[in-house]
Order: structure tokens, then sequence, then C-alpha cells
């Protein structure tokens, strides 16, 4: 049989010209786009269909293991997205496209965003292959002989990881990224509830590679380890300690202007049964005074409300008053501010503006 680098030398494809982004449907003549899940290494099937094609987009790290051929090299780095956009590109243009990435490519993988990107530039669809692979949680779940039907999993690729749920898990396995490692992710859990810290747990990294490490350990022990981007963290049941109820965050926490009308014990339990991470509307409330509502406007508590706005915790600032006035002042401020009026019977407005859709009303 041939080995690999003969493969390589007798039956690989020469790159086409450079790439130039076409908004157009792919022509008649288009190539073929290879997404190649390598699990943990870089499997000789994966090799050969790379081998294959006139450009491979990979990591430094799995380029590394490829054998030479006619090939053209594209490493992927800190942009992925242009790097998906120039292999739909060169696809387009006729050529063979292989992109190689570990474990499998379609979780929180290169996989996931050529997806993404082709949603937004198709090819068709005989010019595009999926090869699944196994993923970097199950080749350590292997290792460890650990079954993980009920593993809960995560991903720190990006995102802010929700560290509460991850605790609450007897069983979670989470991805680290460039911004938290493994050891990170262990240091802010213990943090978040330092009873936790003799949970038992496992850091692992570079799987499939010569560099591969495997830890276990307790969950302090890991904060004080020290493991890369390309790592994960297990969290397994011995030593699970349950948090203490989420009644929601304390007074420290909050920012107060004018007046605050549910105790802290009632707003606690209000927010950890609505038990969500964004709000339609947030209402500033109870503002019957118009000059209050210019100072509220003008001063820190709106900024922060703004700052919320844009964070995308809430997605509409909201207002709720007795006094007209007010509302028809809400109005005013240019869209800012959606308006939630509420009058008692108490309120006389037989002489005052009223606010209905939006609109003044004598």
């Amino acid at each position: 049989m041939d080995s690999l680098k003969d493969f390589a030398m007798r039956d690989a494809s020469p790159p086409c010209a450079e790439p130039h982004p076409a908004p157009h449907p792919a022509p008649p003549s288009a190539g073929m786009l290879h997404v190649l899940s390598c699990g943990a290494g870089l499997p000789e099937s994966a090799a050969r269909t790379a081998l294959r094609c006139g450009h491979v987009f990979a990591s430094r790290s799995l380029l590394a293991r490829l054998p030479q051929g006619a090939y053209q090299a594209h490493a992927i780095a800190r942009e992925p997205e242009r790097d998906a956009n120039e292999a739909i590109a060169l696809v387009r243009q006729g050529c063979t496209v292989a992109v190689l990435a570990s474990g499998d490519a379609l979780y929180h993988g290169m996989g996931a965003t050529l997806a993404r990107v082709l949603e937004r530039l198709p090819l068709p669809r005989e010019c595009v292959r999926f090869h699944p692979g196994v993923t970097a949680f199950q080749v350590l779940c292997h290792r460890l002989g650990l079954a993980w039907s009920q593993a809960r999993l995560f991903s720190a690729h990006a995102q802010e990881p929700p560290l509460r749920q991850i605790l609450e898990q007897p069983l979670a396995i989470v991805y680290a990224g460039s911004r938290l490692t493994a050891s990170d992710l262990a240091s802010a859990l213990c943090r978040l509830h330092p009873a936790s810290r003799g949970r038992a747990c496992v850091l692992a990294e570079l799987l499939g590679s010569p560099g591969e490490r495997i830890v276990r350990t307790s969950l302090g022990e890991a904060a004080r380890q020290a493991f890369g981007r390309t790592s994960i963290l297990v969290l397994l049941p011995q030593g699970f300690a349950p948090l203490p109820l989420a009644l929601g965050l304390p007074d420290s926490c909050w920012r107060f202007q004018g007046h605050l009308v549910t105790s802290p014990e009632v707003r606690a339990c209000a927010l950890a049964r609505l038990g969500v991470e964004r709000f339609d509307v947030g209402v500033m409330h109870y503002i019957d005074n118009v000059d209050e509502f210019h100072e509220c406007l003008q001063g820190e508590f709106y900024e922060y409300v703004c700052e919320l706005k844009n964070a995308g915790k809430i997605g509409h600032v909201g207002l709720s008053t007795h006094n007209p006035e007010v509302g028809l002042a809400a109005l005013d401020a240019g869209g800012n501010v959606s308006l939630m009026a509420k009058w008692l019977p108490s309120v006389n407005t037989s002489n005052a503006a009223a606010v209905r859709n939006g609109k003044r009303i004598a």
C-alpha cells in the first residue's frame, strides 16, 4: 500500500488563483468544500481527503501534522469568519477546499462558523460535505472511562459561561477558550462558591497530541494549575456541594434613585423566581414629578439604565407614573423612553393632557 506521503505527492490537486469575494450564486463549475472533523488527532481518512484538495484551512497544529503536498495551506487564527468567507470564495472559483477542525467541527468549531456563513453565502448542496468526528469531550470521557449521558455541556468560547449553572450540575463538562482557560474557570467557580473547593474535577488539554495532559484533582487545586486555552474542565459528582438559594443581588449591587417600593426580600424572591437574564422592559418606577423625570434623564441612574440596554440586559426603557404631564415629558424625550403610564382614581386628570397610543390627546 502506498504511504500517505507518496499519496500526497501523487494525488494532490494544484491550487487555483487567489480568491476574491463573489456575491453571486455559485457557477456550474463550482468546486468542492470538505469540512473535516479530526477528533483528537488527524485521522488518515481526513488527511487523504485534504491532500486531494488544492487549498487546506486548518490550525497551525493540524497543518503541522498534515504531510506535505501540492495544496496551499491557510492557517486559521483569530478571524475564523474571514477564513470561512475566503474558503467559500475559493469554492465559487472552482477550487477544491478542505477545512480541518479538531473534535467535531460543528460543535463550537470552525464548522459551526462555516455553517453560519453558508446561510448568508450559500453554495449548492452537492458542493459542500461535512465529515463527522468525535468531540474532544467524548475523547476525554473515554480516556477516563466516564459515562457522559447525564453530563451537561458548557462552553467558554467567546461567551460568558454560566458559572452558577455549571456548579449546579452533578456532572458538568466545560470547554475552555482563549479568554478563560480551564484553570481560570476553576478559579472563578471557587470564588462564586468557596464550599465547592473540595469538589472532584478533571483538567485536560491538548488531547491526542504529544503534549496531552489529564489531571484529576480538586476544584481548589485546579485553580492553581497552569492549563492553556485548548483545555477542558470536568466537574465530577464527588464532593458536590449544593448552592444556596439564589435570592437576587444584595442592595450593595444596586444603584438607587428616587423611590424604592419593594423591600429587598420581595425583590430578591421575585428575581429568583423569574430566572431570566434579560427583561423586555426596564422600568423607572414611580416618577410623578416632571423635574425629577428630567433629573433622571441627565443623571447617573439613566446612564446606568442605558448601559443595561446597550448590553442587551433590557430591551426597552420604560417609565411608570401617576402624572400625565410626566408621561408627556417622556414622549417628548425623543423616543428614548417607552411609556407605561397608569392613573389611580384619586388622580384628577380633568385639566391635564392624557396619553394614548403614544400621542397627545387634548
